[in-house]
């Protein structure tokens, strides 16, 4: 087999993710994807009383299959379906959910909430580094390294200081 040769670079533009994941899971895997990203935009797509009570189960050639708790709540989102389904299509536009098909059935378990990361409180670094430390730091030759290194502990310590008495500042 001959190679052609190409004269001249050809220049590559980044590709968007959402396109190199329906590229590299064709057939049945992109509309799963979507399904994923419309169940993850559903709990801000509706009213927050239709949470406990309706679930997305499905999602299939554009159309989201709900279960709700009883027929009260699938009537209730039958009446939201056009708001829902614009807040999804704003959302979630590569699901391309054009219908909502609603059915009394059991909930699937709500996800896990998400755990938020709680940053501790900024704090100002400390002026002076006790003495042993600033001792130790001046066999570091790098001055680079070293003021690093001496901000690092700076701040270490201050944050400890905090931690053992919130209301002394830096």
């Amino acid at each position: 087999m001959k190679r052609r040769r190409v004269r001249g670079k050809k220049k590559v533009e980044p590709a968007a993710l959402r396109d190199v994941l329906n590229a590299a899971y064709p057939s049945k895997e992109p509309e799963d994807l979507q399904a994923v990203r419309a169940f993850y935009h559903w709990e801000k797509s509706v009213p927050p009383r239709v949470i406990p009570n309706v679930r997305p189960v499905r999602l299939s050639r554009g159309v989201l299959t709900l279960h709700a708790k009883n027929s009260v709540w699938a009537q209730e989102v039958s009446f939201l379906e056009p708001q829902v389904l614009e807040s999804l299509s704003r959302h979630a536009p590569e699901a391309r959910i054009r219908k909502i098909v609603v059915r009394v059935g059991a909930l699937p378990p709500l996800p896990p909430p998400v755990r938020r990361v709680r940053r501790a409180p900024p704090v100002s670094p400390v002026r002076e580094l006790p003495e042993e430390v600033a001792r130790s730091l001046a066999g570091v030759h790098d001055d680079g390294l070293r003021d690093a290194i001496a901000e690092a502990a700076r701040m270490g310590l201050a944050r400890a200081r905090a931690k053992r008495d919130p209301d002394r500042s830096g």
